[in-house]
């Protein structure tokens, strides 16, 4: 289930998103180190989000992030990493691998989160919450 802001900003990239995908080709090509997803925001929309604002929650920089992921899926060699914020144009063989060893390890992490939710339901719910158990006491030599 997606919310309305989520709703919204898809129906907008519609309409914007070959020429959003134009504007983040044209930024990046002339940003060879790459270039971190707030001044990608200020690049493209000319908006600045501060350091202390969260960029997760910024509707610009989602609608960047899905267009990246769109230009991802039709092979633009855009590559980010987890290590150094941002994107980047990038054809080096090395580098994709390492982006695509990020998101093979992230993958794992959540089929192992999916996991652990399928369990938590396949096993009784307590009614009552369980009391920790006493640590058993080592005795004393003599």
């Amino acid at each position: 289930m997606t919310t309305p802001v989520y709703e919204q900003i898809l129906e907008e990239l519609q309409v914007e998103l070959s020429e959003l995908e134009r504007k983040i080709f044209n930024v990046l090509k002339w940003s060879p180190d790459g270039i971190t997803r707030r001044s990608l925001v200020y690049e493209i929309y000319g908006v600045y989000v501060g350091n202390g604002d969260d960029i997760n929650n910024n509707k610009h920089d989602r609608k960047i992030r899905l267009a990246i992921a769109s230009m991802q899926d039709r092979l633009v060699p855009i590559v980010s990493s987890s290590g150094k914020a941002g994107y980047r144009m990038d054809t080096s063989r090395e580098n994709a691998e390492k982006m695509a060893m990020e998101m093979e390890s992230r993958a794992a992490k959540l089929r192992d989160k999916a996991l652990r939710i399928r369990r938590f339901y396949s096993i009784p719910i307590p009614v009552e919450f369980p009391e920790p158990v006493e640590e058993p006491k080592q005795l004393s030599l003599i």
